[in-house]
C-alpha cells in the first residue's frame, strides 16, 4: 500500500506478507515492512511466537513467548482480512485478536462497522465500502473502508500517536 502525506504526494510504501497454513488458516509466518526501512517478523508454531524486529539501521531484536492456545496473527495487515470475513453492516460490532507485542502477547481489540461509501479505489474507480473503526493500540480510532469483493482493503487512516503527529492514510494506488 502507499504511504501519502498530507499533500497527497507519496511518501513510500508499505507491505505485509502473512503465510498462512491452507487446511487451517493458522498463521505460520507473516512479515511486515514499513516505509522507513523497519521490518518486524512473526514466526508462528502452534503456541509458540517468535518475533524479529530490525530497526530502520539494521539492528535486530528477537522475542519469543508461548500462547495459551494456538496463535492466530490479525496483526495490522491482517485486520481487513478479518473484517472482510464477517458480515459487515451498519451497527456490526465485535472484536478480534490482536498482537501488539511479545510483553502483553495477545489481546483482544474491538471494532464497529459506522456506515458506508463510495470511495476511489485507485484505477479501479470508486467502490462501496463499509467503514469499520477500531481504537488505535497507541490512541485514537482507526477507520477502514472495506468492500464486499476483492481487494477488500480500499483504504485506511490510522490517527495520530506518540511519536508521529500526523494522521496516515493508506490507500489503493493501482
Amino acid at each position: 500500500m502507499g504511504f501519502r502525506r498530507k499533500d497527497l504526494s507519496i511518501a513510500g510504501y508499505i507491505a505485509d506478507i502473512n503465510v498462512l497454513d491452507a487446511a487451517t488458516l493458522a498463521p505460520v509466518k507473516s512479515e511486515h515492512v514499513h516505509f522507513d526501512g523497519s521490518k518486524e517478523t512473526l514466526t508462528f508454531d502452534g503456541k509458540h511466537v517468535e518475533v524479529r524486529s530490525q530497526d530502520p539501521g539494521g539492528q535486530v531484536q528477537t522475542k519469543t513467548f508461548e500462547t495459551l492456545t494456538p496463535a492466530f496473527d490479525f496483526t495490522g495487515g491482517m485486520w481487513p482480512t478479518f473484517f472482510a470475513a464477517q458480515r459487515l453492516q451498519l451497527g456490526y460490532s465485535g472484536v478480534m485478536p490482536e498482537f501488539f507485542d511479545a510483553e502483553k502477547g495477545y489481546e483482544t481489540l474491538p471494532f464497529r462497522v459506522v456506515g458506508r461509501e463510495s470511495v476511489k479505489a485507485g484505477s479501479r474507480g470508486f467502490i462501496k465500502a463499509w467503514i469499520v473503526e477500531c481504537p488505535d493500540p497507541q490512541g485514537g480510532v482507526q477507520r477502514f473502508w472495506i468492500s464486499e469483493a476483492p481487494p477488500y482493503l480500499i483504504r485506511f487512516t490510522i490517527p495520530p500517536v506518540p511519536g508521529n503527529p500526523f494522521e496516515q492514510t493508506f490507500e489503493m494506488l493501482e
